[in-house]
């Protein structure tokens, strides 16, 4: 693992949706400079299609949910395990456990609990072109 503060700080802040995340690619794009980007990861699929229509196959583009459009265009995504946050919830309202729910991280506090996110990886978006 590289340390966060080791990371480099490019970063773009968008609204949810593919126009937002295609400005955001090009504001990335802008202040990477002649350095180039090396990959991108955003926190939607709907951010990750825009930065596709821009970036097409060339940079590594990573979306968040793993929507079915991130698995029709063929694009990685990073995937919430509902089931798990469900059965979470679940034991907390129905005071499950004596009102205490102990999750895979040995996390014991009913309102803390940390779940595990699993990347679906795809071979790229080949139905993508770059405008």
């Amino acid at each position: 693992q590289v340390p966060e503060s080791d990371l480099p700080g490019l970063q773009a802040v968008a609204e949810d949706g593919v126009t937002f995340g295609a400005e955001a690619m090009r504001r990335l794009q802008a202040a990477a400079g002649p350095d180039g980007i090396d990959a991108v990861v955003c926190t939607s699929d709907s951010l990750a299609l825009g930065a596709l229509t821009v970036v097409g196959s060339r940079i590594p583009v990573i979306g968040y949910d793993n929507t079915p459009v991130a698995a029709s265009l063929g694009y990685s995504s990073v995937e919430q395990p509902l089931d798990a946050v469900a059965a979470g919830v679940l034991e907390l309202l129905t005071g499950a456990h004596g009102g205490r729910v102990r999750a895979d991280d040995g996390v014991t506090d009913p309102r803390h609990r940390l779940v595990a996110p699993r990347l679906v990886v795809r071979g790229g978006p080949a139905l993508i072109a770059p405008r």
